[in-house]
């Protein structure tokens, strides 16, 4: 029954996480940086303006990385109310969630949700 309930969970996590803009959220981080680098790196431009530009950069990235750390913090906050939840009715689960097998368990039903959902759910 641990098991299931393992599996579940970790179904709606995922879930969770492909519906957040998190995948999004990190490559524009990435692009940002690199342009900033690009912008920093500039033979020809003033100090002034790389000022400018690198605060603008900093700013784009500061506001993406609290897009990130609010995606996940919500990720945490339903995992862990959940998890709780189960735990009521099913005592030592928080233990077994955590434990070898029962991270094998949602490492195997993360990877065959994510799979089912890539072959049978069209965008």
């Amino acid at each position: 029954m641990i098991r299931v309930f393992t599996a579940l969970l970790t179904i709606i996590l995922v879930e969770i996480f492909l519906r957040l803009p998190l995948v999004s959220t990190a490559r524009g981080i990435v692009v940002t940086s690199r342009r900033a680098m690009r912008a920093l790196a500039r033979r020809g431009a003033s100090d002034h303006w790389k000022e400018l530009v690198s605060r603008a950069y900093a700013g784009r990235m500061l506001r993406a990385t609290l897009v990130l750390a609010g995606g996940l913090g919500l990720m945490a906050v339903v995992g862990g109310a959940l998890s709780l939840g189960v735990e009521r009715l099913v005592p030592g689960f928080g233990a077994a969630l955590i434990s070898w097998p029962g991270l094998v368990v949602s490492l195997i039903a993360a990877t065959a949700y994510v799979m089912a959902r890539a072959r049978f759910v069209r965008r």
